[in-house]
């Protein structure tokens, strides 16, 4: 599938929605009118629920009823990709934004989760935003021992990869931070990481949590070197401008799809409460 052509037209797959906007799919050809082509994310939303009680911020999916409202978002979320998965066998996944606070890591960890509902299915959660790196709180994991220290040859990535409330999801934190994040994404030492884990079959999904697109490079790097991106929006919150100019800094890489979220702090322990869903 290509999504940047000859003729510098490519295709932005699908829209997806999570937090308040329920169900929504929708494919979208770019045009190479980055104004008119961001416009299009902003027509046609179809709203199927409201769940205003149950919005997400920094809050895991476990510490929901699963028959909830949000819990269905998710699974949504899941079946969609999952259908892109089985047409163009997508395993590497960066998830990016145009700017801080919009959700992408919420979505990054409970994209994880979903996934991991299925106990035959193996996850990989990876935090390359060493700037400001979160997912290690979402897991309740230490942040050190991470990716900084694997790219820099000072740890092994099987050792380096921490254990969570669910027997098939692993973290590898961010660890310390780097002087230049982004040089140290475009060492060999990080391609060869993806490619060992592309080929790895005890491994069925890698997702990377990377920075904002605008105030810095490194999800640029990521995003060359994975199999797609999903590209994170806040509803009502992220304009036109902001995602024109993202897709027009992320260039040739591939997206997948976008995902509009509302986010709202509703919880944070998840080990006592911890069931897979169907």
């Amino acid at each position: 599938m290509a999504f940047f052509e000859k003729n510098k037209k490519f295709k932005l797959k699908n829209i997806f929605s999570a937090g308040r906007l329920l169900g929504f799919f929708k494919k979208i050809t770019r045009t190479g009118n980055l104004d008119s082509d961001a416009n299009k994310l902003f027509k046609g939303f179809s709203l199927f629920g409201d769940n205003s009680d149950e919005s997400m911020d920094r809050n895991l999916i476990c510490n929901i009823d699963p028959r909830s409202v949000v819990v269905e978002q998710y699974r949504n979320l899941r079946n969609q990709i999952l259908s892109e998965v089985r047409v163009h066998n997508y395993k590497i996944f960066s998830v990016t934004s145009s700017v801080r606070g919009e959700g992408k890591t919420t979505i990054s960890a409970n994209l994880a989760i979903s996934f991991a509902a299925n106990p035959d299915v193996s996850v990989v959660v990876i935090d390359a935003d060493m700037r400001s790196p979160s997912i290690h709180r979402f897991f309740g994991v230490s942040q050190e021992g991470g990716l900084s220290e694997v790219l820099e040859g000072n740890a092994e990535f099987e050792d380096s990869l921490k254990e969570t409330f669910s027997d098939n999801i692993k973290i590898l934190s961010a660890g310390e931070k780097p002087s230049s994040p982004p040089e140290l994404l475009s060492l060999p030492r990080m391609v060869k990481l993806i490619e060992d884990l592309r080929r790895d079959e005890n491994i069925d999904f890698v997702i990377i949590d990377t920075p904002p697109v605008i105030p810095a490079t490194d999800p640029r790097v990521v995003a060359e070197i994975a199999d797609t991106t999903i590209f994170v929006t806040k509803a009502n919150s992220t304009g036109k401008e902001l995602i024109a100019h993202s897709f027009s800094l992320l260039g040739k890489s591939e997206i997948l799809g976008v995902v509009r979220s509302e986010e709202r702090r509703v919880g944070k322990e998840c080990r006592s409460r911890w069931s897979p869903y169907h």
